[in-house]
């Protein structure tokens, strides 16, 4: 990317833009998250947090924790605390307590849905405008 190019990246207003854009790009350092060693903490920060919203908003945390397959699991509450998200920390720290119970998966779906979802689904702080103060706060990490 040439440095007109990133400096028009930065200009972007829009925090749903600009997260999109940097998971866009995300994806591309990553080879499709495939070479997910590639990235820094802060990208791998971005790119947790940015599956969790959308996961969890498309189909709760029973389809994020299905779909990552667990692999975000020992990083996501890092992750949240990087952004200053602790209402979602907290969601998020349930869900996994949760997860970890080893209940039936119907009983666990049911506690996820009531205890997390909901709760997620009402918080008052918007993680996509968490995710993008994080981003330029930390820009020099970003689009290296």
């Amino acid at each position: 990317m040439s440095d007109e190019e990133i400096e028009r990246f930065w200009k972007e207003e829009k925090d749903e833009e600009l997260v999109f854009r940097l998971y866009d790009y995300i994806q591309k350092k990553s080879y499709n998250f495939q070479k997910v060693e590639n990235l820094n903490e802060v990208e791998k920060n971005i790119m947790i947090l940015n599956d969790l919203d959308g996961e969890v908003n498309n189909g709760g945390f029973e389809q994020f924790f299905f779909n990552t397959r667990g692999q975000y699991n020992d990083s996501l509450i890092d992750a949240l605390t990087a952004v200053n998200a602790s209402e979602t920390k907290e969601i998020c720290a349930k869900a996994l307590d949760i997860i970890s119970q080893g209940l039936l998966k119907d009983q666990e779906s049911d506690l996820l849905d009531k205890e997390c979802d909901t709760p997620f689904y009402d918080k008052s702080e918007n993680l996509t405008s968490l995710i993008a103060e994080y981003a330029r706060k930390n820009r020099d990490s970003l689009l290296s």
